[in-house]
Order: structure tokens, then sequence, then C-alpha cells
């Protein structure tokens, strides 16, 4: 049960819905336009949108490492607490990869954000994007789905993770240029990584799976450097290269 999700199929629910803010956004210009008054409509219902858009996709969150509550009383049989299908979790992270992690540019349509703002479309997207990677890059998260698998074969944290790494990473696979928009993602990825490095009290799952995925990306992006390439992915590279080797540094 979450909070304003009605369906029984939150990936299904959720991609239904963005879609529909997809064809909504274009028109909030027109909609919201009054002669002689200002943006402050558009403003407001731009941040609804959003904020809609954020729920939709925090409905499918909930289900990597989910569990299913059915509540009964003593004389009903079977388990109150179910762990989601490691399918149903692994399109929930195929969702996230196509609709968060893939750039969402018609999330800063420029009709809109050019009347609300001077800049910031880099900004808005890299605070949505980074608060599904801190959502999902959670310890307990990855504790909960660490003990769901010990019962039965399940979505293992690494294979989470690798599935991350690819959503967010696949461009070390070539030598063609990193945009801006994921050069942020990236960054925003080795910190909360570096973060869970560093985990500390009773649940330390986390730790070392986050130092391994650390050096898993640190030889990648080294293989990456040597193929070379624009002088700007280069220079990120390294920056990369320069904050995972200080995490690993860093005595957990």
């Amino acid at each position: 049960a979450q909070t304003e999700d009605i369906g029984a199929d939150p990936v299904a629910a959720s991609t239904l819905g963005i879609a529909n803010l997809r064809r909504v956004l274009p028109e909030l210009p027109r909609w919201t336009a009054t002669p002689g008054e200002n943006y402050d409509d558009l403003e407001e219902l731009y941040g609804e949108l959003v904020s809609s858009y954020a729920r939709y996709v925090g409905h499918v969150i909930t289900m990597v490492g989910g569990v299913h509550r059915d509540a009964k009383s003593t004389d009903q049989p079977g388990p109150v607490y179910t762990p989601v299908a490691a399918a149903d979790q692994r399109r929930a992270v195929a969702f996230l990869a196509e609709h968060v992690f893939a750039t969402p540019t018609w999330l800063v349509e420029p009709a809109v954000l050019s009347r609300l703002s001077a800049s910031g479309a880099l900004e808005r997207v890299r605070a949505a994007q980074a608060s599904v990677v801190a959502r999902l890059l959670d310890a307990n998260r990855l504790q909960r789905m660490t003990e769901t698998t010990m019962a039965a074969p399940g979505y293992t944290p690494v294979a989470m993770l690798a599935d991350l790494r690819q959503a967010i990473w696949g461009e070390l696979s070539g030598r063609g240029a990193i945009d801006p928009f994921r050069r942020q993602l990236q960054r925003v990825h080795v910190e909360r990584l570096a973060t869970l490095s560093v985990a500390d009290g009773t649940v330390t799952e986390a730790r070392p799976l986050a130092r391994a995925e650390l050096a898993i990306l640190d030889a990648a992006i080294r293989a990456r450097i040597g193929r070379g390439g624009d002088a700007t992915t280069i220079a990120h590279l390294h920056d990369i290269e320069s904050r995972i080797a200080k995490a690993l540094r860093t005595e957990p």
C-alpha cells in the first residue's frame, strides 16, 4: 500500500502517468496565459507537475527491495510479509533507467523554463535524479534485499548495483562525449557510493558493496580514459577517478 498509488502495477501506472505529464507540459504556457498577468500560475502548475513526476517515480522505487504486506488474523493461512518478486524489481529498475537516468529533458521544456528563470535546467534534472539515486542506494534497502535473498533466490544487491551502473555509465563502453546532464548524474552516483563506503552503525551490508562497486567503476573509467576523447569528457573522468581514489583511501 502506497500513498496515492491505487493500482496493482506501479510500473504500468507510472508509465501512463508520465506519458500524460509529457502531453500536458508543453500546453501549460497557453493554458495559464492571462493578458496583463505574470507567470505565477505557470510556475505553480509547473511545480505541481514536477511533484507528480516525483510521486510516480517514488511508487516504482518502493518496489526495489520492497515487501508486500497482507494484513491477516491468526486464523488465516500464509505469510503477512512477502518480498516483491525479483522480476518485478528488475522491471522497476528498468523503468528508472528509462524515465529517470536517461535524461528526462522533456521535464525542462524551454517554452516553460524560459518564462520562469534565466537558467536552472541542469539543477532541476540533477535534483530529480539525485533523489532517486539516494533512495535506491540506501543502506536499509540493500540490507533488506540481502535478507530476502537468504531464504530463496531473488534480486540481489549486487545485481541491482550492476543494473544501476549500466544505466548511469553506459558511455564507458565507447568513445563518445558525455553530455553535461550525464556528467552531473555520474558525479551524484559516485558521491552516493562514497558515502555508503564509510557507512557506520549496525546496517553495514552497504559498505563492502559500495567499495566493490567503486573499484569496478575505477577500472572501467581507466579503460575509457585510455581510449581518449574530447577534453571535457576526459577531464570529467579524471575527476571521477580522483573522487573514487579518495573514497577508497578513506577507512570505513
